[in-house]
């Protein structure tokens, strides 16, 4: 196999809004750490694939368009090209029509491309290999703080060539949100630590995806305190970066002390897309939609030109986003949601294009087990579609049901992913 990778920054300038907290007060005031898009690609000889793990929010529809149009033109058929983020919450928000980011999404597609020509520059012979080991006690349910399950398992691949290493990609389910509503700066939170430490360690580019953990959050030692005080595991508020730091480092550890044994060979590369089209049941009509689009359309600009805080404008901006969504379900009726698979060996990058909540990962990993594979799930791979929640969970309600709801889906998402996903590793699995 041939292997190459590269890592392209794409901080944005100060004073860009934030994304992920919508009580936030101001935009950015300074960088604390750079933020970065990591490519790998990979080529075994009659399948060329690639991942780009941004240090984003999320990704848009039109990012991976521009994305896989770029990356055809050494080889990578769109199907083959897995474009995610890790979702830090003190990131840009580049999508909500507000805040002078155009001209980041275009630094941005620019920045991608620049990453993709780069690691296809770098094509060296290499051997992959991987890793699984258990991180418990790092993460919580924040919806069930008490018992409710949790993904402690890290997965680490990793390519080596004769000169060393060659890239890593680490897989853990847990929400970029060490820091939060309160910081201002620029950051890649807790993966930006692991990736540094172990690229710092090893000379390699390091990719960091997320598992499935649309409900599950870091369990620090100031959440701990907050919680034994009675407050809410929501509230982010007081995250430090030294805490960011610690969880980084924990699991950059647990890699470094344990890739130099793993066992290597070559490996053969498959990939295969599976799309299905989901319910839609938005609540509201069309007309009731349309109406409330245009009221915020003229809106924002007028509040942004008035000076409006920086929270009134996040939840404007997203409210708006989330009701063309809604718009395009109802005109659709129904949103589909596109799987990705790409194998390397026995392991298999499972993308999934939303906050997955966990037990929908847990499933999906556990079918994979029965096939002889790994899976490692990815969320927010190649679109946002934002929470995807559990049967159980719409009975329950709650904050990450009720965006859900608004944007149509119902109770059975996430039997339709996993069975989604199923049919995708069995595809595999046929054809490899």
């Amino acid at each position: 196999m041939l292997v190459g990778s590269s890592r392209v920054d794409i901080t944005p300038k100060v004073g860009s809004p934030l994304a992920g907290y919508s009580n936030r007060s101001s935009f950015s005031t300074g960088i604390h750490d750079d933020l970065h898009a990591r490519t790998l690609i990979m080529d075994d000889g009659e399948e060329r694939a690639g991942v780009i793990s941004c240090d984003l929010i999320g990704v848009l529809p039109e990012m991976t368009e521009r994305a896989r149009g770029l990356a055809r033109d050494i080889g990578i058929p769109d199907g083959n090209l897995m474009v995610c983020a890790f979702h830090t919450h003190s990131g840009p928000t580049p999508d909500l029509g507000y805040g002078d980011m155009d001209d980041y999404m275009d630094r941005l597609s620019a920045k991608l491309a620049e990453s993709v020509e780069e690691a296809a520059s770098t094509l060296e012979t290499a051997e992959s290999g991987i890793y699984r080991a258990e991180a418990a006690g790092l993460t919580i349910n924040r919806r069930h703080p008490q018992g409710g399950p949790v993904d402690p398992e890290l997965i680490a691949l990793s390519w080596k060539g004769t000169g060393g290493y060659l890239a890593h990609l680490v897989n853990f389910s847990c929400h970029a949100v060490v820091l939060g509503w309160d910081n201002t700066l620029i950051s890649a939170d807790y993966p930006g630590y692991a990736m540094r430490m172990i690229e710092e360690r090893t000379g390699a580019t390091c990719l960091f995806t997320n598992g499935a953990c649309g409900d599950i959050n870091p369990l620090t030692e100031g959440l701990r305190r907050r919680m034994m005080e009675g407050g809410d595991i929501y509230d982010r508020r007081g995250g430090r970066f030294g805490e960011a730091s610690l969880l980084g480092h924990h699991l950059a550890r647990i890699v470094l002390d344990n890739v130099d044994d793993v066992e290597r060979a070559p490996a053969s590369i498959d990939c295969r897309t599976h799309t299905f089209e989901a319910h839609a049941h938005p609540p509201g009509g069309k007309v009731e939609v349309e109406g409330r689009i245009s009221e915020l359309e003229s809106a924002l600009p007028r509040m942004e030109r008035e000076g409006a805080p920086a929270d009134e404008l996040y939840r404007t901006g997203l409210e708006l986003s989330f009701l063309r969504r809604t718009l395009a379900a109802l005109e659709r009726g129904s949103v589909p949601v596109e799987l990705q698979g790409i194998r390397i060996g026995d392991a298999v990058l499972l993308g999934i294009p939303g906050e997955v909540f966990v037990e929908i990962g847990l499933r999906i990993k556990e079918k994979a087990r029965s096939m002889g594979l790994t899976a490692l799930v990815v969320e927010l791979a190649n679109d946002y579609l934002s929470y995807l929640p559990t049967e159980t969970a719409f009975g329950e309600g709650g904050y990450e049901v009720e965006i859900a709801r608004s944007l149509g889906y119902g109770p059975e998402i996430g039997d339709q992913i996993v069975s989604g996903a199923g049919a995708l590793l069995e595809d595999l699995d046929r054809e490899f």
